[in-house]
């Protein structure tokens, strides 16, 4: 199981995909392009910064094209949230596949308790704003 676990892709320590940044920064985007177009200053640099990050090509000016944009991407972060289970769970179940244990169901268990536990520790760790969580031994 432990080279299985290797091959788990990293989670990052709000755990967002690749995806989910980047639907997360084209809203940000959107955001700051209607504060503009309302008569907010917004600086340029900053603006081309955020567009980059989004990876949108468009700078409209019309106030209900970038409303219907802004929309459209809440509508797709919404569908990938709810997917996002989804799809977590058929990876988890190729990556057992792929290992040599000969239960499935008990490789499975492992590899979501050992998530779960790390999970918890992170989230531990974040709260109590600690840099190292020092986990207790066993060893005598």
């Amino acid at each position: 199981m432990i080279s299985a676990e290797k091959s788990l892709p990293r989670q990052r320590e709000r755990g967002w995909t690749a995806e989910i940044n980047t639907l997360i920064h084209r809203i940000r985007y959107y955001r700051l392009l209607l504060r503009r177009n309302r008569g907010f200053p917004t600086h340029d640099l900053i603006m081309r910064k955020v567009r980059e990050l989004a990876g949108v090509t468009w700078d409209g000016q019309d106030e209900f094209k970038i409303k219907r944009r802004l929309r459209l991407t809440w509508k797709s972060l919404d569908e990938h949230q709810r997917t996002v289970t989804a799809k977590r769970e058929k990876f988890i179940q190729e990556l057992a596949n792929k290992t040599n244990c000969s239960d499935q169901e008990k490789a499975i268990q492992l590899i979501k308790s050992r998530e779960a536990s790390k999970r918890q520790f992170r989230s531990i760790r974040i709260t109590q704003g600690w840099s190292s969580l020092l986990l207790p031994t066993t060893d005598k």
